[in-house]
């Protein structure tokens, strides 16, 4: 025997993790990126002066102002931007 009465439709939750919940509003808030910046990497020796007289954990897990400073520079050391090119491509008309 058939039932005519209407039945609620399953339907799927969202997960509840507050971590997932933020990574997610993170990612998905706000528009999608619209370039693409180009590096030239310069290798290790870059950053080579910034380093002497540097001991390798107290740079890792030091918090004095030199060390912070080394921490902040070496990405404009080991990479010199080149171009930027838009993203997605956009379409002649």
């Amino acid at each position: 025997m058939e039932d005519d009465s209407p039945t609620l439709k399953p339907r799927r939750i969202q997960n509840q993790n507050v971590v997932h919940r933020l990574e997610r509003r993170r990612i998905f808030s706000g528009r999608a990126g619209t370039s693409l910046e180009i590096y030239e990497y310069q290798g290790c020796q870059a950053a080579e002066d910034l380093l002497l007289g540097q001991d390798g954990e107290t740079l890792a897990n030091g918090n004095d102002q030199r060390s912070l400073n080394i921490r902040g520079r070496l990405f404009e050391r080991f990479f010199h931007y080149c171009t930027s090119l838009m993203w997605p491509p956009m379409e002649s008309t």
